[in-house]
């Protein structure tokens, strides 16, 4: 049996499109290669570890991001 993923507040979701906003203008000013967590997290406003809190790696950042990109083109 799969386990619920448990709910996210205002607050984190607020966050988590924060840290994506972000994530996306560094992607687009350096590319993928060339972008940081660190330089994500500069870009967002807040720590490393606070960014990692919501995302664990760069790449589940840009796979976020791509995912949304494709909801869009397919809806």
């Amino acid at each position: 049996m799969e386990i619920p993923a448990p709910r996210r507040t205002r607050i984190q979701q607020e966050k988590r499109e924060l840290i994506l906003e972000a994530a996306l203008e560094v992607f687009s000013t350096n590319g993928f290669r060339g972008s940081t967590i660190d330089q994500i997290a500069e870009a967002a406003g807040m720590s490393k570890p606070n960014l990692l809190y919501y995302f664990r790696r760069k790449e589940d950042i840009h796979e976020t991001l791509m995912q949304r990109l494709l909801d869009t083109w397919l809806a």
